[in-house]
């Protein structure tokens, strides 16, 4: 075999192995990443590597089918380099020619291939045709990357592969000397391993620019937002606020990053909060939750909040996302409504449905001993047609208050109709109840003493106690209303 011939060999041999290791980088990044430009390049060394496998075994052979196989697997290779080149950088116009110089190569190519079979020379097609087409396309790709990149990184690789496209053409002629193939020819390879890694790069740079993208407009979108969006560890230590978080704290966001979220919600909601992200898990990584916040002037704001868990690999929460807004209206027209349906306009006391509920409540309790104590203003309809309804509502609002006055705060009291009055007494014993029954009537007459009132204020009260679980307040409340009836009928003859 002739020097020159076992040189190249040994070279296509070494590229081949190149060529190999790149097909299998570039196949799993498209595997990956499902980039179109990769699935060219891919090809790219594939059809490379099939070329130079092809040339290696075939150089001395000149088997016709086999130097007709290698002919399509090189210029289509090139053909794929510049395709995916012209992809990665988005150059429609250079698309259109691109099957052009395709067409005329192989044909140009297949031509001289059974030329070089007449004249028994295969250096003939293999210099002018494939040789010539290929090292065009690594001109064109360096040409793209330098003129449709902005950045330093893409530009270098295109001149890398503009000055391996120039020297490709020449590499063959000066093969048979030995100091271009010691010298020369291993830097002209350099350039195309070079060139390999390059396409790497730059994959992983466009990778990095498209990532940086999304991340400054999901940045831009989430600082203009009018929620309040923070994203915090799982102890609650804040790593990202965004300008409405920063206004409703009336400071800069470096300031609170790193401080704990835990530091602006009242202590005894502290394990409610950590109750709701504990329930974050890969499953059901979205809560939607209320709580209180603390403003830099102690003043207390309602935060409705969806967060959002981010977990690793191992199902860890590793981060939470959360975007708030402020409900502190809403809560206070919810707080007002509720009132307004669990209480009575007129005395501000607890109303009839407030009363029923929290018996009802108690009732499925096992609470003993429980009273209940009915109070019934006597005379109301007198005092409403002598002295008017608007005097009738003062003979109530002070009933209200010396009933108020003679029972502890978290007792129930609830006005329950017009002239009748309800109080539920847990944890009052039956003597107990008496002692209250007593100290009202006394404060009635005390009142009565120094009243401006128009007329006595006269209660009538009955009161019952539940000693037994199995008792019903129900019938408790029966009981004391039954026994209010007859203290009525006792002061109506004047015997009570």
């Amino acid at each position: 075999m002739d020097e020159s011939i076992s040189v190249i060999i040994t070279q296509a041999i070494s590229s081949l192995g190149g060529g190999m290791g790149f097909f299998i980088i570039f196949l799993y990044l498209y595997i990956k990443e499902k980039e179109t430009y990769l699935k060219y390049w891919t090809v790219y060394w594939g059809l490379t590597a099939i070329s130079l496998f092809i040339y290696s075994i075939n150089l001395s052979q000149m088997n016709l089918l086999l130097v007709i196989l290698y002919e399509l697997s090189f210029i289509l290779s090139g053909y794929t380099l510049q395709k995916g080149t012209s992809l990665y950088v988005n150059s429609r116009k250079t698309r259109k020619y691109l099957l052009g110089i395709l067409y005329v190569s192989l044909i140009a190519s297949l031509f001289l291939v059974l030329y070089s079979k007449i004249v028994e020379n295969i250096f003939v097609q293999q210099t002018v045709a494939s040789i010539t087409y290929i090292s065009l396309s690594y001109i064109i790709v360096g040409l793209l990357l330098y003129y449709h990149s902005k950045e330093f990184f893409p530009k270098t690789i295109g001149v890398i592969s503009l000055l391996f496209g120039l020297t490709n053409q020449f590499a063959l002629y000066y093969s048979h000397y030995t100091w271009f193939m010691n010298y020369i020819y291993p830097l002209h390879a350099s350039l195309g391993s070079i060139f390999g890694l390059g396409l790497i790069g730059i994959h992983y740079k466009n990778t990095y620019n498209k990532i940086e993208s999304i991340k400054q407009q999901y940045q831009n979108v989430v600082e203009t937002q009018q929620e309040l969006v923070c994203r915090y560890k799982p102890d609650t230590t804040l790593t990202f606020i965004n300008q409405a978080f920063c206004k409703i704290l009336n400071t800069d966001n470096y300031k609170v990053i790193g401080t704990k979220l835990l530091n602006y919600i009242p202590e005894e909601k502290h394990d409610y909060i950590a109750k709701m992200i504990s329930s974050l898990s890969p499953e059901n990584p979205t809560i939607k939750y209320e709580h209180p916040f603390i403003l830099p002037d102690m003043s207390i704001i309602y935060i409705e909040r969806i967060d959002q868990g981010f977990f690793d690999e191992k199902g860890s929460l590793k981060e939470i996302q959360g975007v708030g807004r402020d409900i502190t209206i809403r809560q206070e027209k919810e707080a007002i409504i509720r009132r307004l349906s669990f209480h009575d306009q007129l005395t501000d006391l607890y109303n009839r449905r407030y009363f029923q509920n929290t018996l009802e409540e108690l009732n499925k309790s096992n609470k003993i001993p429980i009273s209940i104590m009915l109070a019934d203003m006597d005379d109301l309809k007198h005092i409403n047609d002598n002295y008017g309804h608007q005097e009738g509502d003062r003979f109530i609002k002070k009933t209200s208050e010396i009933l108020k006055k003679c029972i502890r705060k978290n007792d129930i009291l609830a006005r329950i109709g017009g002239d009748e009055f309800s109080i539920i007494l847990p944890g009052i014993d039956s003597r107990t109840a008496q002692k209250i029954y007593h100290d009202i009537n006394n404060e009635v007459k005390i009142f009565n003493k120094q009243s401006d009132l128009p007329a006595p204020i006269q209660i009538s009260i009955g009161y019952a106690t539940k000693v037994k679980i199995e008792e019903n307040l129900n019938d408790i409340f029966k009981q004391a209303d039954f026994n209010m009836y007859k203290n009525k009928d006792l002061n109506r003859k004047g015997l009570s």
